[in-house]
């Protein structure tokens, strides 16, 4: 499943739609998970690196993006988000996905992507909708254990983190899940409101 994550897919596109990535950048992904997304971004020419507190998906990333990893594209290392193993200023843009629910303190991550970001670096969060609460997305008993946020909490969550320009938009997966191959029957997990996406620059 952390290989080929189907139903993630919708919010990868959301994301690198947002980023626009170009061979110039260097992107941060902070739960790079089986490495997925990163294999999405690296098609752009981009660089890359990534953290995972799991050491099974920090390799399971390497292994899907060996090519990368062997032509010096990518490093992925097991780390704590919120103490990243990178120099400030490293990076162009950075990404979250499907992680804010479960960090204990997403500030001090936010922080820390504030501080190895580049000036007029780029970030995209995937928020934690309280919406998701009690459904497929977020079922109960692992509801009760994820941090929700509003639009609003998420936005502050950006402001107090340092970061300017910051928004949360709202994005219609639905046209992204089709295009991602998700099964007709499916569909209608994607429909609605829209997913909230943390929108700001260094």
């Amino acid at each position: 499943m952390y290989r080929d994550p189907l139903y993630h897919y919708p919010n990868f596109k959301v994301i690198l739609a947002e980023l626009a990535l170009t061979p110039d950048d260097f992107l941060i992904e902070v739960g790079s998970g089986g490495g997925a997304m990163l294999k999405e971004a690296l098609k752009s020419g981009c660089r890359a690196a990534a953290v995972d507190h799991s050491l099974d998906m920090v390799r399971l990333a390497r292994q899907v993006n060996s090519d990368a990893v062997a032509a010096g594209r990518l490093v992925v290392q097991h780390a704590s988000a919120d103490r990243l193993p990178f120099t400030d200023g490293t990076f162009t843009c950075a990404a979250m996905t499907g992680v804010l629910g479960f960090l204990p303190n997403a500030l001090a991550v936010l922080r820390e992507l504030w501080r190895v970001l580049r000036p007029n670096g780029r970030l995209v969060v995937l928020g934690a909708d309280p919406a998701l609460r009690g459904t497929p997305a977020a079922p109960e008993p692992i509801a009760s254990r994820l941090r929700f946020y509003t639009d609003e909490q998420l936005r502050q969550l950006g402001i107090d983190a340092g970061f300017d320009g910051v928004s949360v938009v709202r994005r219609d997966l639905l046209p992204f899940a089709r295009e991602a191959g998700v099964p007709q029957e499916h569909l209608a997990l994607f429909a609605g409101a829209g997913a909230p996406f943390l929108l700001a620059r260094k």
